[in-house]
């Protein structure tokens, strides 16, 4: 009798072999069905076929292999939960809990105070523009790169060319501009406020040219 058999996973067809699916005690549902004892050349399994690929890879290689931008862990984890694969379980909780892969800077920029608040300072002693600017950071790292901007930024300066400076340091610092929002003032009293998220990929995101995929290896009996 051969080894091969033929999954039909939602209407997905997978041809595998019986010693994949119980090569060992965490083969789960799927070791169980095809032991012997419930042996069948075809068999239909009513779940997602699309995410089954993820299944069968990891019982091929013993490791999860995800594309870089996978929106459906949940319900790949789901999935792992119905075949009851310990690995694949462990595998997902370790990719969910992952570093995240980006450093994010969030530059919110507001251009004036609130004029009926608002009483001017003599030109000799200017309000700083950076007191115009609030920054938020993701990590340390992201952190000691605005300072150290700021620091190159801490003579009197008009606010647009400060911002324009800032976000052309955080540029050439590796980081884009994701997201650019223009918040309308509230009244004629108030000017508007800009919001600039830009981000960035940490050193320890991976530079090999096979980047489209994360791996999580585990080795057999863990």
């Amino acid at each position: 009798m051969t080894d091969k058999l033929t999954l039909n996973v939602g209407g997905h067809i997978f041809e595998t072999t019986k010693s994949t699916l119980v090569n060992d005690a965490d083969s789960g549902m799927l070791g169980a069905m095809f032991s012997g004892k419930y042996y069948v050349k075809e068999q239909y399994i009513d779940r997602d076929g699309t995410l089954f690929r993820y299944v069968l890879n990891f019982l091929r290689t013993r490791k999860l292999a995800l594309p870089e931008d996978f929106k459906e862990l949940h319900l790949l984890e789901i999935e792992a939960d119905f075949y009851q694969i310990q690995g694949l379980i462990q595998a997902l909780k370790e990719y969910r809990s992952r570093p995240e892969q980006n450093d994010v800077v969030l530059i919110t920029v507001s251009s004036s105070l609130d004029r009926s608040d608002y009483t001017p300072r003599p030109s000799s002693n200017p309000i700083p523009a950076s007191d115009y600017v609030t920054i938020g950071t993701s990590s340390e790292e992201a952190k000691k790169i605005v300072e150290d901007l700021q620091q190159t930024l801490s003579g009197e300066i008009d606010l647009s060319d400060y911002v324009a400076a800032l976000i052309a340091g955080l540029l050439n610092n590796g980081f884009s501009i994701q997201t650019h929002v223009a918040v309308p003032a509230k009244s004629s009293m108030s000017d508007n406020k800009y919001t600039w998220t830009l981000a960035r990929k940490t050193k320890h995101a991976s530079s090999s040219p096979e980047n489209d995929l994360i791996e999580k290896g585990i080795e057999n009996g863990q």
